[in-house]
């Protein structure tokens, strides 16, 4: 699918957590081949001590895992999967059992107490996409974000009161040790399907942690000590230099929240700009490739 897609990815840490010194606690993963695209996006839980550790086993463990069942099907298995007209991909409950095995290995590996150790470091949300040519789908765990086609979708938390009121996402890893809100293979607890589309049709696919939910509050201000302003999130799959350099997503990224110190000259006072991501923010963009006549 290189030929036809192309992929551009960022990431930041929020303010909030650069207030209390805390790393990057989100993670992102994809992998390409000649009849597939996976990628992945895992948020860690921002009260876990070391949920960047999940989040980045977690993201790498599915691109990989998909990569390899798509890789071992059959022409019959591909022939049945282009009949389907949603979730053409119906393994993910295969990936995340088998994820949720290793968790368990490389957990007990970690210490003597699972609960604490998945606790510590293996609370994370998932947003994930499985692009094939016999179609495109876009799935979750817990909250995140994600467009398609220009369309976009701020994927919630799952509509009961207290884990609203505890902002509290189904991470993947209750699965082990169960939750006072989320019971062990629950629902909330599986992957749920956001989008599913024709590939032919696809044109642009975002998906992101829950940070990028910010930018529609955010698109009409002046980017920290500067006279330009964020812009909307479409930037991101409608201008082509964030194709053509795979870094600028992530300097866009750290300009938006880079707290900045600037004289004004009219009120002969210092005034200092604040970032304005207070939460990690991540993303990967994934588009069809634009013929060089394109405008």
């Amino acid at each position: 699918m290189n030929d036809e897609f192309e992929i551009a990815f960022g990431t930041i840490v929020g303010t909030d957590h650069m207030k209390t010194f805390k790393n990057n606690q989100d993670a992102y993963a994809y992998k390409s081949g000649e009849n597939y695209i996976v990628a992945c996006v895992a948020d860690g839980c921002g009260s876990s001590k070391y949920s960047e550790f999940g989040a980045k086993f977690g993201a790498n463990f599915f691109v990989n895992a998909v990569a390899n069942i798509i890789q071992s099907l059959s022409q019959n298995d591909i022939n049945t999967l282009s009949q389907k007209e949603n979730l053409r991909f119906p393994y993910f409950d295969d990936v995340r059992l088998d994820m949720l095995s290793n968790m368990r290995t490389l957990a007990n590996s970690m210490g003597s107490d699972l609960n604490q150790i998945i606790n510590d470091f293996f609370l994370f949300t998932m947003v994930a996409t499985v692009i094939t040519p016999w179609g495109t789908d876009i799935v979750s765990i817990g909250d995140g974000y994600t467009a398609v086609n220009g369309e976009e979708f701020d994927i919630e938390i799952p509509k009961t009161e207290d884990s609203i009121l505890q902002n509290a996402p189904p991470y993947v890893a209750y699965n082990i040790t169960g939750s006072k809100l989320y019971q062990k293979e629950s629902e909330s607890l599986k992957f749920s399907l956001i989008k599913s589309v024709n590939t032919t049709l696809l044109d642009s696919l975002l998906i992101g942690s829950d940070g990028l939910s910010k930018f529609e509050e955010i698109q009409n201000e002046n980017i920290p000590g500067k006279k330009e302003i964020v812009g909307p999130l479409s930037q991101f799959w409608t201008k082509d230099n964030y194709f053509s350099n795979t870094d600028l997503i992530r300097r866009k990224l750290f300009m938006i929240n880079k707290e900045k110190v600037r004289y004004d000259t009219n009120l002969k006072v210092l005034k200092k700009y604040q970032g304005l991501l207070n939460d990690d923010t991540t993303m990967i963009v994934i588009r069809r490739k634009r013929s060089k006549n394109s405008p």
